[in-house]
């Protein structure tokens, strides 16, 4: 699956750091970067991944939710080793 991420104007809330929409075909991504070290990001992004595979456990009336968690590392680690989307930066406001 090939994702298009471009930057579209979003109203972030004041609390809101991170910020997914999925639409035509692609994703537009939104970050707010609210912490001096990328390492709390990393702590986000696994937090907002057990959510994710506990979504899919609690859908599936899954007693475990490590399958959905290792198959969205699988994802996560594909598109480490070879990026499939282009991504395309704009500043706050910018419509990209």
């Amino acid at each position: 699956m090939k994702l298009s991420v471009k930057p579209t104007p979003v109203d972030m809330g004041p609390d809101d750091v991170l910020h997914i929409k999925v639409e035509g075909g692609g994703a537009a991504i939104h970050v707010k970067l609210a912490f001096e070290d990328p390492f709390m990001f990393g702590m986000i992004l696994v937090d907002a991944a057990r959510t994710i595979a506990n979504s899919y456990a609690s859908a599936e009336e899954a007693t475990d939710a490590e399958q959905y968690l290792m198959r969205l590392k699988q994802g996560f680690d594909a598109e480490w080793d070879k990026a499939t989307t282009e991504i395309r930066m704009s500043k706050q406001g910018e419509d990209g």
